[in-house]
């Protein structure tokens, strides 16, 4: 017999919760009587169990095993058939028997005792995984509680501290676009895109694609060499470097036994704690004032961002998510599987046919390139990007050469229906219409594209708007 309860559930309850995963699997083993085909089954079973669990997952199994390990560091008893197997499942998992491992007195260690308290035997396991042991504080039974059973209550005492990991954070740094604002670098960047233009010029064998790809490269190099990347602000920015000095001069002292080198210790000790907090002070002072500026000169949006970093906290994604059938999905790819399902199902298959088709020129007239520089001076800036990464500014601000290039290739998609790769992808990002949403049709879809593609709808829309109102 195995129980093993509700695993999925408990796991996503703990993920909701914030909580590390514990994963507990409860477990009877039939008697001695049993056959060895039933106590296989039982061990099979509990092998697809543990699949379940990931490596990062505290798993502990416990239960009645109807095995003796013997006596091996500190069991009990002689050491059996069942026992050979359970030590072999525990090899095999990498796992270790808590009450076992730890020096306990021989009354706190035996499980349950024959009728008429002729035999006593430890027939009762929990079992951790070894990178887990350090968890383990005490695991003994206890003969004197009043339960009614012919086994004795064995109880794990355990507390796991998870190292803190410090992960790189992968997203891509944005270009510190109010550089452009700046007359001197707006030329210097305008330049570098008609140079790199140039190095890698347009061919009319290109195909859309490529051209798109050659333009694209050449933003991003410009960027590259004019505007520097916002850089993440340090944990403490007030520390400056004599605070850094007299950190690394205490680290000298901290194990000194003698009283020169204690007396010195307390010395930097109270010395950089009265640094810190004048210059924290200080530094408080300084971000405040900058607000101030910022305000008096209208430059609400840069106030906001600095103001938002000490009172706006991150909120915590909901990853609840269930499938059609109404079961919880925990799997990342099962998620992006099922909100695949949902949004090509929000569209209509004539639509999503009609949008990837790459052959299928609109009708009409040519786009004018006063009507391109009006779409592009309209469009606003201080936006996300899109798959390729370029911001409405860095196309606003770039050489005129670059602009032609952009405003043809916008023409060639319109006749020749050749989009490019950037131009069909956008980012999804489901925003919740509810703290319990876990349903794919209670989440707003906001959907992040690329500028440039930006231009090239809202000129198709427009002028399929004017066909539409001729005919």
């Amino acid at each position: 017999m195995l129980n093993a309860g509700k695993l999925e559930n408990i796991k996503l309850e703990m993920m909701i919760l914030d909580i590390d995963i514990l994963v507990l699997i409860q477990v009877y083993f039939p008697t001695s009587d049993a056959e060895n085909d039933a106590i296989e089954e039982v061990y099979s079973g509990l092998e697809e169990l543990c699949k379940l669990a990931k490596g990062e997952d505290n798993l502990i199994i416990m239960g009645d095993w109807n095995a003796i390990v013997g006596e091996g560091a500190f069991g009990l008893g002689t050491i059996n058939e069942r026992g050979d197997r359970l030590v072999d499942f525990c090899k095999q998992h990498d796992m270790t028997i808590t009450n076992t491992f730890q020096n306990i007195h021989r009354r706190k260690r035996y499980t349950w005792k024959m009728p008429g308290d002729i035999g006593r035997y430890q027939i009762d396991y929990i079992i951790v995984r070894k990178r887990f042991r350090n968890q383990v504080h005490r695991c003994k039974t206890y003969p004197g509680a009043d339960v009614n059973s012919d086994h004795n209550l064995l109880m794990m005492k355990c507390n796991v501290v998870y190292k803190k990991l410090t992960r790189r954070n992968q997203t891509t740094r944005k270009y510190d676009l109010r550089m452009l604002k700046d007359n001197t670098i707006n030329t210097v960047y305008t330049s570098y895109t008609n140079e790199k233009l140039k190095l890698n010029p347009l061919l009319p064998s290109d195909t859309t694609e490529g051209k798109w790809n050659k333009m694209k490269d050449a933003i991003h190099n410009a960027a590259s060499n004019t505007l520097k990347r916002n850089s993440p602000e340090p944990r403490k920015a007030w520390i400056n470097d004599n605070i850094i000095r007299d950190i690394e001069e205490r680290r000298k002292y901290k194990n000194a036994k003698d009283n020169h080198g204690i007396r010195r210790y307390k010395e930097l000790k109270n010395k950089i704690n009265k640094e810190a907090t004048f210059a924290r002070e200080k530094w408080l002072e300084d971000k405040c004032q900058g607000v101030e500026q910022l305000l008096r000169n209208n430059s609400l949006d840069q106030a906001f961002n600095i103001i938002k970093k000490f009172f706006r906290g991150k909120k915590k994604l909901n990853s609840r998510l269930r499938d059609i059938d109404g079961n919880l999905i925990l799997d990342n790819d099962k998620i992006v599987t099922r909100w695949k399902q949902h949004l090509e199902a929000l569209y209509q298959e004539g639509e999503a046919a009609s949008l990837n088709n790459n052959n299928n020129p609109m009708q009409g007239e040519v786009i004018l390139r006063d009507e391109f520089n009006r779409t592009l001076k309209l469009m606003k800036t201080g936006k996300a990007t899109g798959t390729d990464d370029i911001a409405m500014e860095l196309i606003q601000n770039a050489s005129t050469e670059l602009q032609d290039e952009l405003f043809k290739l916008v023409n060639d998609i319109y006749t020749i229906g050749e989009i490019p790769k950037d131009f069909k992808e956008s980012i999804i990002i489901p925003i919740p219409k509810k703290a319990t949403a876990d349903k794919c049709n209670e989440f707003r879809t906001k959907s992040v594209m690329a500028h440039a593609a930006k231009i090239q709808g809202r000129r198709t829309s427009k002028n399929f708007i004017c066909q539409t109102n001729d005919s």
